[in-house]
């Protein structure tokens, strides 16, 4: 059986979990997974599977080791001009902007890093990129999943909507001192020229997400890319009583409760504020509740609504029986992948009022599986609210077709079915079929 290794920066938050779980399905296929991370607050000393990257200084030829050191001071210099220059002071409100140069010398020791294929993860701060693609092994097969617009923009983790990724980046809206030689045009030229003569596979769970990675121009001539969403282990990720969880809060069985929940409930992208608003703009509501779990400053919210703070919630036990206890999970991001707390509300019973936006609309559709808004209409959204608290028929069939669907395209087998195939096909040298691979044109 293949024997991969998974690259992650971490092994908490969003994207780590993701990776997580496709190692874990991996494991239950038979496969040999490994999952190698930095710098992390979780101790996995009772899991042999999590290790952290080792890594080692590159080694060079004696007669030109002088040079390249030479060579290395100058780029890490670059590298932290960029950073005091034009990240230091940047713009509030934007998600993270990565730097594809880190201040260390060291890659990952492949000695010691030993499998049949290397999958990358969120691997920002991480990796050095033109360390790292220097030191692969030139025939081990690279897949990348991507989780966000990182790899393929000069350092931004999500565009905001900006199309410069088309080209090569500079005039970034997200740094401070934009213009054409700004951080982001440094950062993207460095990635391209780093991953120049590399065949990495490109995976992403969003088709929205695949659309724009294929747009921009800093992969290498003939990657390839594939389409292969999330899964969710549905045994663990399911319906359960949510009662319990209701009494303890004082919500009456006849109480209309939605769930809201990110990492950061006040990063912007994840649009609290939208739902906020739309929240102010209803008439005052009887009996309405709102359980919020996630980090972060909730805003000013209509004093009519009760709302119940749950913290940051790791459990997947404590997490389900929230979710369950929801009658709708209102999901307002402005831009996003394939956000999991939508998949694992749906897996649950618990239907979607959703923004439109990015990939949130291939699970989350309209009279389905839960209600969508255009995004950033904050009429609309309030709109999709009250017409889901009216109809409790309504919400009991969507549940159903939400855990339907969950069962149909999202299980955590599926996903890891799909990545060994793509694995094998790698390993023989051959592509998967058209319909879920595409290769960037020269």
């Amino acid at each position: 059986m293949v024997r991969v290794g998974h690259l992650s920066t971490y092994s908490i938050g969003g994207a780590a979990i993701a990776a997580r779980r496709l190692h874990d399905g991996l494991l239950r296929a038979g496969a040999e997974s490994r999952f190698w991370h930095g710098e992390d607050p979780v101790n996995h000393v009772d899991d042999p599977t999590f290790a952290p990257l080792p890594q080692t200084t590159p080694s060079s030829n004696v007669l030109i080791k002088p040079f390249q050191r030479h060579w290395e001071r100058l780029r890490r210099r670059r590298a932290r001009r960029n950073w005091r220059q034009h990240l230091e002071h940047r713009p509030a409100g934007f998600e993270v902007f990565s730097s594809p140069q880190l201040f260390k010398s060291a890659v990952p020791d492949w000695s010691r890093v030993d499998c049949d294929v290397v999958h990358l993860h969120w691997v920002a701060f991480l990796i050095d990129y033109p360390g790292f693609f220097a030191s692969l092994p030139p025939r081990k097969p690279l897949v990348w999943t991507l989780h966000d617009q990182a790899p393929f923009t000069g350092g931004c983790h999500y565009s905001s909507g900006c199309e410069r990724f088309r080209g090569r980046c500079g005039e970034c809206p997200q740094v401070a001192m934009s213009g054409p030689q700004d951080a982001s045009r440094h950062g993207f030229d460095v990635k391209r020229r780093a991953m120049r003569g590399r065949s990495p596979h490109v995976v992403t769970p969003s088709r929205w997400l695949g659309q724009l990675a294929q747009q921009s121009s800093i992969w290498p001539t003939n990657t390839e890319f594939s389409v292969i969403p999330y899964g969710l282990d549905l045994e663990v990720h399911r319906p359960v009583d949510g009662r319990a969880v209701r009494r303890e809060f004082g919500i009456e069985p006849h109480e209309f409760t939605f769930v809201f929940g990110a990492e950061d409930i006040a990063n912007r992208r994840k649009g609290m504020p939208h739902l906020g608003k739309a929240l102010w703009s209803l008439p005052a509501q009887e009996n309405w509740h709102a359980l919020v779990f996630g980090d972060g400053e909730l805003p000013d919210l209509p004093p009519w609504l009760r709302v119940h703070r749950l913290g940051y919630v790791r459990d997947d036990e404590r997490k389900v029986a929230c979710l369950s206890a929801g009658d709708i999970f209102v999901l307002p991001s402005l831009e996003d992948n394939q956000p999991q707390t939508g998949l694992e509300a749906l897996a649950c019973g618990t239907p979607v009022v959703a923004f439109a936006a990015g990939g949130i609309p291939e699970y989350v559709r309209e009279g389905e599986t839960g209600w969508l808004a255009p995004v950033g209409n904050v009429s609309a959204l309030a709109g999709a609210l009250l017409g889901a608290a009216a109809n409790t028929e309504h919400r009991h069939r969507l549940s159903q077709q939400g855990r339907l669907m969950m069962q149909r395209e999202f299980p955590l087998a599926l996903q890891a079915s799909r990545m060994l195939d793509l694995y094998a096909s790698l390993l023989a040298g051959t592509t998967l079929s058209a319909s879920t691979t595409r290769r960037r044109a020269a």
